[in-house]
């Protein structure tokens, strides 16, 4: 288990190394649903804006995605909440056309997601999905202790790993 921690942190560093726009998406009323927006909201706090675009979609994506295609970034890293059977606040990480098919089981985005990923790609951009298990995506707002701590998790490795590819700053 720690291995596939470890590829997953080195597989985020690769896809950082180009420019990049991070798009956190998520309705932050529905608990853990929250979770992509909420780690956009804490890498721009901690200044990651000023080396990545950050978009905060929420559950608009399609409203951003030509703004998306149009960017001089050749990576776009979706930030979602995603039911793919592991443990509440596990992470997953992949190329989107490799991991795009979990949204079928779970994302309230998942149309949205596809339209918007195929507008990038059809725009040269590589795309990747940053999944978080949630624990419940019920009515109410903030997250469960597990996901809130992959959050935090996440926030600290996407700074670091930004911050360790000047190339890839989008400034």
């Amino acid at each position: 288990m720690k291995e596939q921690a470890v590829n997953i942190v080195d597989d985020i560093r690769s896809a950082l190394s180009r420019k990049t726009c991070i798009v956190g998406v998520g309705n932050t009323l529905l608990g853990d649903d929250g979770a992509g927006v909420l780690l956009v909201e804490t890498l721009r706090r901690d200044g990651a804006g000023e080396r990545v675009h950050l978009v905060n979609a929420e559950d608009i994506i399609e409203s951003h995605a030509f703004e998306i295609a149009e960017g001089d970034w050749g990576t776009v890293i979706v930030v979602d909440a995603v039911s793919f059977g592991g443990s509440p606040g596990d992470v997953m990480f992949g190329d989107f056309s490799e991991t795009g098919d979990l949204l079928n089981d779970f994302s309230t985005h998942k149309l949205s997601l596809r339209l918007s990923e195929s507008i990038w790609r059809q725009s040269g951009k590589k795309t990747f999905l940053l999944g978080i298990q949630p624990e419940a995506v019920d009515f109410g707002e903030g997250l469960s202790e597990a996901v809130r701590r992959s959050v935090d998790t996440l926030g600290g490795i996407l700074l670091e790993a930004v911050k360790q590819h000047p190339e890839g700053a989008c400034v």
